[in-house]
């Protein structure tokens, strides 16, 4: 899915790289940012998600469908990710996604210890705040608004735009700020889960 990030030589040291992840059962937004120094950045995305649900509605079918979200997402974490970020919970979540979704976040969070990355949670009104400025735009504001700050990425649905922008906190996290950083994004990453 994405490929890693080619070093220059074995003595130089080695740039951050950030996964940024927005879960979901059917379109996990995943972006890949690598910072290259002197204020260049890279930053890949992609959607994933779990099979389509099959007769069987029973709890174990819904692990086999979580499982193999899992593994998509485990996929994209190599020895050279410095960092996960993570869009926290939305606790409006209805049917059985309201059981579904805090499943795939803990599982990602044992991604994280699995592998030892460190992780970071970036709240949903964080996300839009960091993006937008306002905690409650809506997601095509926060969508156009992605599209419009970071357009090295090739964003194509809101579940990409909120995976690269808690990426984007994330590297911003690690003190490489993806442009000059504003107030409300100096607010965000003050209050950054970790």
């Amino acid at each position: 899915m994405m490929q890693s990030f080619p070093s220059e030589s074995g003595n130089m040291p080695t740039m951050p790289r950030v996964i940024g992840i927005d879960s979901s059962l059917t379109a996990t937004g995943l972006a890949r940012i690598d910072y290259g120094g002197q204020n260049i950045w890279t930053i890949d995305t992609a959607t994933v998600g779990a099979p389509k649900p099959t007769a069987d509605k029973s709890k174990r079918a819904m692990a086999r469908r979580v499982n193999a979200l899992l593994d998509q997402i485990e996929g994209a974490l190599d020895a050279s990710v410095d960092l996960m970020a993570m869009e926290g919970l939305a606790y409006g979540a209805k049917g059985d996604s309201a059981w579904v979704l805090p499943w795939i976040f803990g599982r990602v969070i044992e991604l994280a210890e699995k592998h030892d990355k460190p992780l970071i949670i970036v709240a949903t009104s964080a996300r839009a705040k960091y993006a937008t400025g306002n905690g409650r735009a809506d997601k095509d504001t926060v969508l156009a608004a992605a599209i419009k700050r970071w357009p090295e990425a090739d964003i194509a649905n809101n579940n990409e735009a909120d995976a690269t922008i808690v990426g984007v906190v994330g590297m911003h996290y690690l003190g490489h700020p993806l442009g000059e950083p504003t107030k409300f994004q100096l607010d965000v990453l003050e209050k950054v889960e970790h």
